[in-house]
């Protein structure tokens, strides 16, 4: 096949879990053998990356801002940007069989390609919505509500990454009536292939007793509001409160590349209740992450809901086990399943002082149970790959393409 894939971010100053998949994806495709032309946005003043992960063509435009993905970020300068003569005229050589355009940043930008290879005369290659995240349930912006509802309706198939996901697209930007063919996809995020390439750590999971040798209680998130990293933060200070970081040796960490006066005021309350926390501000490349998760005796996903959550998989990759908000609100518990003990599941809304006796009597009494889950998690975690993600989303494409044939025919 032949696929222009349409990313505010790609591999330019990537800052975030959408331009890791991004590339993933196109990596794997690629390798597929499915010629892939990429149009991504770049940071203001950067060289071009030319990390193109395997795609034939790579079109970066610099973009004034950067470093969000919401309604504060660059997505009409973007749009505008892909209505150049320049990348019209790439694109039209190019002759994609379908444009896949990650989240609601896309459908103007998308748009703008259409209009222009009208008024080339130029085959309108269908649009096709990959929902990396519903932004409308985390944010209140109105425009991000109307974009993706338009993207949804607009598209030819919108693919979400998890079931939780698919069910709120279908009830919130679907009329009721709207026939199953036009209802969400779901489609996995896989390991990427640089965590998968690493190997498990002799250790296994969870060691246990006095011979602990994984000692981190982690936090490895975007350190933005609807990651909802303050959780990590309150439980750091209620277990610090109650001796259990000193009794049973062990650090929080936090990681916290992020920058401006919410991540910043994070950092000092956590340096503040527990002085010898590690705060990681450094956007970890996967040799580095792999060394933490290899150390990490609980890994926190503290927001309530998530699209997914990667790190929760990576972490996996390296026999850590996570403790997730329950209820299936958090995309990565559509792979990794508490009821089969790969994951731990928790209510993460209730007062934070019960939640500190929750983690408590986990990390003081419940040693094989996180070992377990760790192993297990490890070993599902390295089950789905990239190659089998890509095979399953082209199965996806080909269907939705033919029949959209059947119905025009």
């Amino acid at each position: 096949m032949r696929l222009v894939f349409l990313s505010l971010e790609f591999s330019a100053g990537t800052f975030s879990g959408n331009g890791i998949y991004g590339r993933s994806q196109v990596r794997s495709l690629s390798s597929l053998g499915h010629a892939m032309l990429v149009i991504s946005g770049k940071p203001p003043s950067s060289e071009s990356s030319r990390i193109q992960e395997g795609a034939q063509e790579l079109i970066e435009v610099e973009l004034p801002e950067w470093g969000s993905l919401d309604a504060s970020s660059s997505w009409q300068d973007f749009a505008e940007r892909c209505s150049d003569g320049d990348i019209l005229e790439r694109v039209a050589r190019f002759a994609p069989e379908a444009v896949l355009g990650v989240d609601w940043t896309s459908f103007q930008p998308y748009q703008r390609l259409q209009q222009g290879l009208e008024g080339q005369k130029a085959p309108i290659p269908p649009y096709v919505f990959l929902n990396y995240r519903v932004y409308a349930r985390s944010n209140s912006d109105s425009i991000i509500l109307q974009l993706e509802q338009a993207a949804v309706q607009a598209s030819l198939m919108t693919v979400a990454l998890s079931r939780s996901d698919a069910e709120y697209i279908t009830q919130h930007y679907l009329p009721a009536a709207a026939p199953a063919p036009c209802r969400p996809q779901v489609l996995l995020p896989a390991l990427r292939k640089d965590m998968e390439r690493l190997a498990l750590p002799a250790c296994g999971a969870a060691a246990q007793g006095g011979g602990r040798t994984r000692r981190l209680l982690l936090c490895c998130m975007r350190l933005s509001p609807e990651k909802e990293p303050q959780r990590f933060v309150e439980l750091a200070e209620a277990l610090q409160a109650r001796g259990v970081l000193a009794r049973l040796g062990l650090t929080p960490l936090l990681c916290a590349s992020a920058t401006g006066e919410y991540a910043e005021g994070l950092k000092r309350r956590l340096k503040l209740a527990v002085p010898d926390a590690i705060i990681e501000e450094r956007f970890l490349g996967p040799a580095d992450l792999a060394h933490i998760f290899a150390a990490t005796v609980l890994n926190i996903h503290s927001c309530l809901y998530d699209a997914f959550g990667m790190t929760i998989v990576e972490a996996a990759s390296q026999g850590a086990p996570s403790l997730v908000n329950a209820g299936g609100s958090v995309g990565a518990t559509d792979l990794l399943l508490a009821s089969e003990g790969e994951i731990i599941g928790v209510d993460m809304s209730q007062p934070v002082g019960e939640l500190a006796a929750f983690v408590d009597n986990l990390l003081s009494n419940k040693a094989q149970l996180l070992a377990d889950v760790g192993a297990a998690a490890a070993h599902k975690a390295r089950s789905w790959t990239e190659i089998a993600n890509a095979e399953q989303l082209v199965r996806l494409l080909r269907d939705g393409l033919t029949a959209a044939g059947n119905d025009a025919a």
